[in-house]
């Protein structure tokens, strides 16, 4: 079965310099949870202050050999 590559999406919620992104399978979601955390988590758990969070939109571009 062949899988239509130009479908696959997901959203990352992000933070600056946070290597570490959540993923979502819907873009509703990842921007509940980006409005979340934004609100209640504002530190990391050594207290320094983090960025606001951002989603990125990310998807996969395939090429089928010929």
């Amino acid at each position: 079965m062949a899988i239509d590559h130009s479908k696959l999406k997901a959203w990352a919620l992000c933070w600056p310099e946070d290597p570490r992104p959540l993923l979502f399978d819907n873009e509703q979601t990842a921007e509940e949870n980006r409005q979340w955390f934004a609100k209640n988590y504002k530190t990391t758990p050594q207290g320094t202050p983090r960025g606001e969070p951002f989603v990125l939109q990310l998807s996969v571009t395939a090429s089928l050999p010929k």
